[in-house]
């Protein structure tokens, strides 16, 4: 067998494999012999018909198991005798397979990417304080003042600025109706868009039809109306006033979890201090993870990228559903989203290469016991049997995933303690 490596980019590789026409001819004897034994041919019983019978009628067949038995065993071998370190399923291409010739076909796979270590201990980095401040406890608080906000209808007056409105409208571009609303609240204020709005609603009478001409901005969310004249048929049909509670123990006890202000004032204190050592960690990590990109640039897997890609687009419209939007309007922007994720989706890969060298190098590696008591977490949050997310975990080939990230993480925390914060 003659073998031939050529590297492409990204991190992969074109393996081009030549088998002596001998071994070809015995594999495919083989799997002629094989197809005899079952054939129902008419006028020979199993196992004896002849051979130039057999290859009129099934010679598709026996090249394909030909080329399916010897094609893994070259490939293997290849990969093997070359020293590769292949990543994901190869690709068979350019198959050449004629009777008394060599067997000759190409093999891409993508490989690990070879790179070298650079100095990764000491990475500067910015030591941020996670200090709860008196601003943060007021944001909070008011935040809360905000949430337990009342609405109170107002009667006998017009609207008027700081005024909720709540309205009935449809627009009409060229006299066609493209969009309506039975119940939209308006804030009323300087900022409120379109901003032909604001002098049409100003010192509105409720029930008392107003009719407006808007020019919409060519960015405006409503695809349907962005850059377009628009007539607006628009009705005040409630007016609210606004009302916030005191920020007192009356306020904590409406939550139903405190009993006084004091007791809420602690409570919010943890979370916001929880939070803000959660982000200081976060921007810690973002930065030694920056350093390292910057120190090793290399080629990665497209392959790779492309199924992080896929990832971070689908948790990105997990969360836009959780925020309301349509799946269907969410679908139709996947190629939108790839593109928006794509330099993240390169990165996240990139870092991976780069920890687990890191962790080969400083001989890092998940534990056993790390292992289990990842998987009683996991267990814990989605209140299961530690054995049955075990399980699952083996049934989908997941367990080698998951000591892969908690490789990661201890590498992480490796780093973070190796770092230099000032």
């Amino acid at each position: 067998m003659k073998i031939n490596i050529e590297n492409l980019k990204d991190s992969q590789r074109l393996i081009k494999i030549e088998v002596e026409a001998d071994k070809v001819s015995a594999i495919l004897d083989d799997v002629y012999r094989d197809i005899g034994k079952t054939a129902h041919i008419s006028g020979f019983r199993k196992g004896k018909a002849p051979k130039d019978l057999l290859e009129s009628r099934y010679e598709e067949t026996a090249k394909d198991e030909t080329l399916k038995r010897l094609a893994w065993d070259c490939y293997h071998q290849a990969v093997k005798q070359e020293g590769l370190d292949p990543i994901g399923y190869p690709v068979i291409e350019d198959v050449n397979f004629s009777k008394g010739m060599p067997l000759t076909f190409t093999v891409k796979v993508d490989v690990k990417p070879e790179f070298k270590l650079r100095a990764y201990k000491g990475i500067k980095i910015k030591n941020e304080s996670a200090e709860v401040t008196d601003e943060d406890m007021d944001k909070a608080l008011k935040d809360l003042q905000e949430s337990a906000a009342q609405h109170k209808n107002i009667e006998g007056r017009p609207l008027k600025k700081g005024d909720y409105a709540v309205c009935e409208y449809e627009c009409f571009v060229e006299g066609k109706s493209v969009d309506k609303n039975d119940k939209l609240w308006l804030y009323i204020s300087d900022q409120l868009q379109p901003k032909e709005l604001l002098g049409a609603l100003l010192g509105a009478e409720k029930d008392v039809t107003k009719e407006v001409e808007v020019t919409h901005p060519k960015d405006y969310q409503h695809k349907e109306l962005a850059a377009k004249k628009g007539t607006y048929k628009i009705t005040v049909r409630e007016i609210k006033e606004k009302i916030l509670p005191e920020i007192n123990d009356d306020l904590a006890k409406g939550t139903g979890r405190f009993k006084s202000l004091a007791e809420l004032k602690d409570a919010l204190r943890k979370n916001l201090s929880d939070a803000k050592i959660q982000q200081k960690r976060r921007s810690q990590e973002s930065q030694i993870f920056e350093n390292l990109l910057k120190a090793h640039p290399f080629e990665v897997p497209v392959s790779l990228v492309e199924r992080q890609a896929e990832r971070l687009v689908e948790d990105a419209k997990l969360r836009l559903l959780y925020q309301g939007y349509k799946k269907e309007d969410l679908d139709k922007q996947d190629e939108q989203l790839k593109k928006a994720v794509a330099d993240n989706a390169r990165n996240n890969v990139q870092i991976f290469f780069i920890l687990d060298k890191i962790a080969r190098q400083e001989k890092i590696a998940a534990g056993e016991g790390e292992l289990e008591a990842k998987i009683a977490e996991i267990a814990k949050s989605t209140k299961e049997d530690p054995a049955e997310v075990k399980k699952r975990l083996e049934e989908r080939n997941l367990l080698d995933s998951l000591k892969e990230q908690i490789e990661g993480e201890k590498v992480t925390e490796f780093l973070l303690n190796e770092s230099k914060k000032g």
